[in-house]
């Protein structure tokens, strides 16, 4: 490129879900830049994350410029160099604070001067008064409305705002990826209350595959099984069955109230209530699959094992109608009672869980044994880590406390509505006890002694599940408390980058204590008829709470504060949601053999003909779609010479996969892909990046190595330079050593967001946008000639 061609300078902002809405790049990375690039041009101290200098736009002749004012010696200067001494002592503008609330009084007083004078000039003449200015962005943004490729909706666009800037012979367009919107977490408690229920219906997918994608044989291949074995049992059996089994139990529980305002046969109503609520889970169960199976597919497979588990007890119930009418059963003396369909539906959860129990179990067992195999045996190398199984089981471990505190409460609730009786201790006694053989046979027969002994049995596992909780909330804070301490301890390593904390996704420290909750809820379980654990503190206070909501209006009073409960619980889960809908997004796949697939219409992709596995990865895939789509309207559109990404979170994990490619998943759509084999560099800058704490370490797919010469990863040989960034107390970022010569820079604390504030990322931004940063250890270890690239 000869000294006086223009340069183009593409830069692709590419965030996570926790910072990225449209115009984001607009809003916050560009005046941020501004005011670095300001204070830059005179050597200057630039602002830190916690000033608030005064940012100024001022029309010139020609182009816009941006002054800024980080104090009272600035301002005075500003006075001196443009003559209007008087702005001192305008009350106005008398205080730093009084400026800044009165910024756009103090523009239109400013630009009397600058609005007939060119830029060039005035940026001349302030840089010599020692005032940061810079020339700025383009005044207004460039919207692009791009067409969604994975949408069958014509209409379907996402938006994309590009910002244009000169400055001096360099052309930069900055345009950023919005793609949140695929799963969109909502600000109102309703919406972020479905987001949860979805991330917990689809994250058994990832526990059970994701994490243990890749052994074939072995002790870590029999641990996979029983973990995706166990995440499917909690997936289809036990979601479908409290679907199946809550929505008739509503649906009594309402005519419980309706019987106190009106003279109706409880009996013969409750079998008519029971096959209503079943057929409603049936069918609204099926239209809700159908109508979210593209959007919100865990929602869908929840719609779907409800409906599919409503038609078994309802084929159940017509079983009983006909066993009816050859006189071996009386329906209306059996079914007619809500014990005895409460008995039915309670067993059969409790049968479930207890399978998932006994699987989840086992293969925990197999981790501590296999640990303790490799701790006397090294093991060979290229054995697959026992960190990824562990962390699977320790999830699915959380997601069944969760799981089964909320439905043991609620379920408690409707049978203390229902069966009123069932909380006499008295009756508790005479029907719990009798565990004998004979006892057995009486407890089956007497659905009033089995419900006791259902209620018996959910109030000892809620009591458990709230204790296993407590400790989960408690090795959490822990892992907190220690790095707040070490925090600290180590003040000056932390300033400096340098100080490594304790993890927090995943913790070791959590692991274990979910590993030895699980294990000695199994011991309680085997004994759960004991005094000792129906007599157990917890125990009794759930039992005394429940006897206060044995009417109607008490249990309404019980679920209200439940759902009070709830709510708060939603509000305060909120990053939790942003980062595990980050993980499910990427690696949802439910596969060509899933339940779900084959049920679709084929028209819609359904059928399980699709093997291809570039078409499983299906939000992966759309993720891709549109930055391809962006990237042809940056890259060939407008002849960008140098591309640039910025990418934070798990942004960085999508530039990671589109330059990449790796194992084939993505495959390229549209021309770009020709234009960017022509690009002469690309840049890349990291911040917050998951890459290696998360991806690299407990999914199969990035622990890789990235030799290949050629094919796939033909475009990371374009790469010239790749600094990574993260910040000591970053929870999900750390460094990125997935292939050699990353520059990996460490940050002061300040967490997870707004890492475009910190002084060293701008400094970078701004030298990449220059090209001032020559090619690295990363280049060398990475390029051919350009030849041989072509």
């Amino acid at each position: 490129m000869s000294e006086t061609e223009t340069q183009r300078v593409g830069v692709i902002v590419i965030h996570g879900v926790g910072e990225t809405y449209e115009g984001w790049t607009d809003t916050y990375l560009i005046p941020r830049l501004e005011r670095w690039i300001a204070h830059d041009t005179i050597g200057a101290k630039p602002p830190s994350r916690t000033d608030r200098p005064i940012s100024l736009r001022l029309d010139t002749q020609d182009d816009d410029i941006v002054l800024v004012l980080p104090d009272d010696a600035a301002f005075e200067r500003l006075c001196t160099s443009t003559g209007l001494t008087d702005l001192r002592t305008d009350s106005r503008f008398a205080t730093h604070d009084a400026r800044f609330a009165n910024q756009a009084t103090l523009i239109e007083e400013l630009e009397r001067l600058t609005i007939w004078r060119p830029s060039g000039e005035l940026l001349a003449e302030f840089q010599a008064d020692d005032l940061p200015c810079t020339l700025g962005f383009a005044k207004a943004s460039e919207v692009h409305r791009v067409r969604d490729p994975e949408s069958s909706n014509p209409r379907s666009r996402w938006q994309s705002y590009t910002r244009r800037w000169r400055y001096g012979d360099r052309q930069v367009v900055f345009s950023e990826l919005h793609w949140a919107d695929m799963s969109k977490v909502g600000n109102t408690v309703p919406s972020r209350a479905l987001a949860l229920l979805q991330l917990f219906l689809e994250s058994p997918y990832i526990l059970g595959r994701a994490f243990m994608r890749g052994p074939k044989f072995g002790p870590t291949a029999l641990i996979s099984a029983l973990i995706y074995l166990a995440n499917w049992l909690m997936r289809w059996p036990i979601a479908g069955l409290n679907v199946a089994v809550f929505v008739p139990a509503f649906f009594a529980v309402g005519l419980v109230y309706g019987e106190t305002f009106f003279d109706i046969d409880q009996a013969d109503w409750m079998i008519r209530t029971v096959a209503i609520g079943l057929l409603v889970t049936i069918m609204g169960g099926y239209l809700l699959f159908r109508q979210t199976v593209h959007r919100k597919v865990g929602l869908a497979d929840l719609a779907l094992s409800g409906a599919l588990c409503g038609l078994l007890l309802l084929i159940c119930l017509c079983a009983a109608y006909v066993l009816n009418s050859v006189g071996m059963i009386e329906v209306t003396t059996y079914f007619g009672r809500p014990e005895t369909y409460l008995t039915v539906g309670t067993a059969l959860i409790v049968v479930s869980w207890l399978s998932w129990t006994a699987v989840i179990n086992l293969a925990a067992a197999l981790v501590i044994t296999v640990g303790l195999k490799r701790l006397l045996i090294a093991p060979r190398p290229g054995t697959p880590r026992l960190a990824r199984p562990a962390a699977a089981i320790s999830l699915s471990l959380l997601l069944g406390i969760v799981w089964k505190f909320v439905l043991t409460v609620l379920g408690l609730l409707v049978i203390s509505v229902l069966v009123p009786g069932a909380t006499a201790e008295a009756g508790q006694a005479a029907c719990v006890r009798e565990l004998s053989p004979t006892g057995l046979v009486a407890l089956v027969g007497d659905p009033y002694c089995t419900i006791t002994f259902a209620k018996a049995l959910l109030l000892a596992v809620a009591a458990l599940n709230a204790i296993g909780l407590v400790l989960v909330l408690a090795a959490a804070l822990t892992v907190f408390g220690l790095r707040g301490v070490l925090k600290w301890m180590y003040r000056s390593s932390a300033t400096a980058g340098r100080l490594n904390l304790p993890r927090l996704i995943a913790s070791p420290l959590i692991v274990a204590t979910l590993f030895f909750g699980s294990f000695i809820n199994v011991l309680s379980l085997a004994s759960i008829a004991s005094e000792d654990i129906r007599n157990s503190p917890t125990s009794q206070l759930l039992s005394q709470v429940l006897s206060t909501l044995e009417t109607p209006t008490s249990a309404l009073l019980g679920f209200l504060a439940f759902s009070f409960v709830l709510r708060r619980v939603v509000e305060l889960s909120n990053g939790f949601v942003h980062v595990g809908r980050d993980l499910v997004d990427h690696q949802y796949d439910p596969g060509p053999w899933s339940t779900a697939v084959k049920l679709m219409p084929e028209e819609s992709g359904g059928g399980g003909e699709a093997t291809d596995t570039s078409q499983r990865f299906r939000r992966r895939l759309r993720v891709q779609r549109r930055l391809e789509a962006l990237i042809e309207d940056v890259v060939s559109d407008q002849d960008i010479h140098r591309l640039v990404f910025l990418a934070h979170s798990q942004g960085t994990v999508i530039m990671h996969d589109y330059l990449v490619n790796h194992d084939d998943l993505i495959t390229r759509q549209h021309d770009a892909d020709t234009r960017m084999r022509q690009l002469r560099s690309i840049d890349i800058l990291t911040v917050g990046s998951p890459l290696q704490h998360l991806y690299s370490y407990y999914f199969h797919d990035y622990d890789r190595t990235y030799d290949d010469p050629s094919g796939s990863q033909y475009l990371m040989r374009r790469v010239r330079t790749w600094t990574n960034m993260w910040r000591v107390d970053d929870p999900i970022g750390q460094q990125v050593t997935l292939m050699p010569g990353i520059e990996n820079i460490g940050l002061p604390p300040g967490g997870h967001l707004d890492y475009w504030s910190e002084p060293q990322v701008c400094q970078r931004v701004w030298d990449l946008v220059r090209g001032d940063i020559s090619d690295t250890a990363f280049a060398k270890t990475r390029h051919a000639d350009d030849e041989a690239l072509t």
